[in-house]
């Protein structure tokens, strides 16, 4: 590794003028030792500061009196990766290990987090090294949100500890209690930890955090802040560091950030998009993301090789036939023959589970291009606004007044009714949002499409927000719902995800509708999906759901529905995937239900027109 000029001026000028001179001493008492041992000044350099000058990290990994009876073994790989973290003249502060699951991200971290303690073991006094307090502990922390020292490796940092002669000789822990993890001879303490509180006061050098352990429940039901405390725990403990040990803009410690691709979300992406495109980010990160197949012994595989080009946004991920050349700017990787069969199964989990590859088109439920392929450019969006902001509580707006009707509807016979297919009944599912989050309304019939295959056809997709405190009018909806059966539209059932809904379901319910919730589950997603894939969905290019359905993402492992990423929305995906659901006849019998037509004035609607009566699933089956 070689630092620039400029770099080593500015190490230079950061030293007191008292450090320059006696640096300047030791290269040059260096320059006469002709026969290269180490110069008495250069010992009392580090007789200064500690017991005997530290071993390197591969000595220590290697060395039988440290950890080479236990860890010795260690991948080649992550040997490498460790030698770059802990080079001399490095500035790292966060390690991500991120890559297919197995790899042995953890265990390497594991090293990491133990050989900072051992440096430290090797200073005099720890804690009047760094500028604290006397007999100030220094802690390193181990984080995972359910405090399963399983998944963590709190318990292999115990086991290393107990089987090394130097940790059982020189650096003994405390076994009684057995926890925290306490090393009284320089007052080190590994702590394992849940929240950001658990560090806040303490003398924090470091930590590894498993981010995967910090998303094991659905998106649903779940406190946002519990989505989002990785990221806290990450700020605020980095913070502790900075502050307790910064000095000339180096933090001595080491932040290790666990992830596996399958687990991977936008906080890991983030980092590693910010340590890419920052310099100053870059100087303290180091990526290390191997293949399987490197952590594993070369002795275990043939030799032979297969390609497969990684996709994008653009193009999805494919096995390359041989000698075929990629299209320029993709990522091509060499996989072991060993591997051929679960690539050809399933690609984007291999890319995952084998080849530790994040990529959109690998993570995304959709195909890009397939979404894209399903817009029919010739309709237009039949709504005056993109997302209506405007229906807040009390504010006396209708979504009607937002519709250009001519645009979905025409004249037949005095009476208004659907431009296309207007004799098929329609379905409609919302996704209520309040305040926070936005309200998704879709609508759409069954349609035949090429080769009679039936698919969801979508008359209307809507996004309405709530302005900043204030809230949705849901009646207002639930008017509109009258208002669209005035203009001709047979609607054969509504539904509601659970949130919020039993309101205006009484109230459909009450004017003579068909309305139930539905909770949108997978099946209602493949459901979609299907659709799109196979060509058999037509939708206009409404921007909102267009960028839903590139966006969401499928669960860790592919058993729960699929969800959008963090920070982003999923309201008109889940309406969408609902219409889905009943055209392609899974949304289950009891959800909704087909009815008579009757015409009636509406209640309380200010609106004349059609009105739909109610029945049981079977009697309305009958009647259509």
């Amino acid at each position: 590794m070689t630092i620039s000029p400029v770099e080593v001026r500015d190490r230079l000028d950061a030293l007191s003028p008292e450090s320059r001179a006696f640096l300047q001493e030791v290269v040059r008492l260096q320059r006469r030792d002709q026969d290269g041992e180490a110069s008495s000044m250069l010992d009392r350099l580090w007789n200064v500061d500690y017991d005997e000058p530290p071993i390197d990290v591969i000595q220590f990994i290697e060395d039988d009196y440290y950890l080479g009876s236990v860890a010795g073994n260690l991948s080649p790989v992550w040997k490498r990766e460790l030698s770059v973290i802990f080079h001399p003249l490095s500035q790292k502060l966060i390690w991500i290990l991120t890559g297919p699951i197995g790899s042995g991200k953890t265990t390497a971290a594991v090293i990491a987090l133990l050989y900072s303690v051992y440096r430290l073991s090797k200073l005099r006094d720890p804690a009047a090294f760094y500028g604290l307090l006397p007999k100030s502990r220094i802690v390193l922390g181990v984080f995972n949100i359910t405090l399963d020292k399983a998944e963590t490796g709190y318990d292999l940092i115990k086991l290393y500890t107990d089987n090394s002669p130097y940790f059982s000789e020189k650096c003994q822990r405390q076994k009684r209690p057995d926890e925290p993890i306490y090393f009284p001879a320089k007052n080190i303490v590994v702590d394992l930890g849940s929240l950001e509180s658990h560090v806040l006061g303490e003398n924090l050098f470091g930590f590894m955090l498993d981010e995967a352990n910090f998303f094991k429940k659905s998106h649903r039901n779940v406190d946002p802040l519990e989505r989002t405390r990785a990221q806290q725990i990450f700020a605020q403990s980095k913070v502790r560091m900075i502050s307790r040990f910064m000095k000339h803009g180096i933090v001595p410690g080491l932040i290790c950030l666990i992830s596996s691709k399958r687990f991977q979300s936008d906080f890991i992406d983030d980092q590693i998009e910010l340590a890419s495109r920052s310099a100053e980010a870059g100087r303290i990160t180091h990526v290390s993301e191997p293949a399987l197949w490197e952590v594993k012994p070369a002795e275990n595989f043939c030799g032979q090789t297969f390609d497969v080009m990684v996709g994008d946004n653009r193009a999805v991920s494919r096995l390359l036939e041989p000698d075929e050349l990629p299209p320029s700017g993709y990522k091509v990787l060499s996989v072991p023959v060993e591997f051929r069969e679960p690539f050809e199964a399933d690609l984007d989990e291999a890319l995952k589970d084998i080849a530790g590859v994040s990529v959109s088109s690998t993570f995304r439920f959709f195909r890009p291009e397939a979404i894209t392929e399903c817009v029919d450019s010739s309709r237009m969006h039949p709504m005056s606004v993109v997302t209506l902001d405007e229906l807040n509580l009390g504010s006396g707006r209708a979504v009607g007044e937002f519709l250009d009707v001519r645009a979905l509807c025409r004249i037949d016979r005095s009476h208004w009714c659907p431009v296309v297919d207007p004799d098929v009944p329609r379905y409609i599912h919302i996704d209520i949002g309040l305040t926070e989050d936005a309200l998704g309304f879709a609508m759409g019939h069954a349609k035949l499409f090429h080769d009679g295959i039936l698919g969801v056809y979508y008359d209307l997709l809507l996004q309405v927000k709530a302005q900043k405190g204030r809230e949705i009018d849901l009646v207002a909806i639930v008017d509109f719902m009258t208002f669209l059966a005035s203009i001709g539209f047979t609607i054969r059932g509504i539904t509601f995800d659970q949130f919020q809904s039993r309101m205006p379901i009484q109230i459909l319910q009450l004017r003579g509708f068909t309305a139930s919730k539905l909770s949108i589950q997978l099946e209602h997603y493949k459901a979609l999906r299907d659709c799109v894939t196979q060509h058999r969905a037509s939708y206009y290019a409404y921007a909102p759901a267009l960028k839903e359905l590139k966006e969401i993402v499928r669960t860790r492992d592919d058993s729960d529905r699929p969800h959008h990423p963090f920070g982003g929305s999923d309201d008109i995906a889940d309406a969408m995937a609902g219409v889905a659901a009943h055209c392609c006849g899974v949304a289950g019998k009891n959800v909704v239900a087909a009815a008579r037509i009757s015409p009636l004035l509406t209640s309380g609607s200010g609106y004349t027109g059609l009105f739909i009566g109610v029945g049981t699933s079977d009697e309305a089956e009958r009647m259509v």
